[in-house]
């Protein structure tokens, strides 16, 4: 596991994990769940999605929308790491 030195940046990623969590709890109490079943929504959907997200630039003046596009890669990073 590497360290990361800088405090700034350490306390950043703290910050935006903790938001990424509180996201995902919202959505999961929603019924947005499955996220790791590819029959229920593939690779290319949750790309499709961060996209949409990412078109325009207003919407990435919300940190919610930031929060959002990193869930979604997130999640395929997930599938492409740890599942077999």
């Amino acid at each position: 596991m590497s360290i990361i030195k800088s405090r700034k940046l350490s306390q950043a990623v703290t910050r935006f994990t903790s938001a990424m969590r509180t996201r995902l709890a919202q959505k999961e109490r929603k019924g947005f769940v499955d996220w790791d079943n590819k029959e229920e929504i593939s690779n290319e959907e949750l790309v499709h999605r961060a996209s949409e997200k990412m078109v325009d630039m207003e919407s990435l003046e919300t940190s919610e929308n930031a929060i959002d596009i990193a869930n979604f890669m997130m999640m395929i990073w997930h599938r492409l790491n740890h599942e077999k």
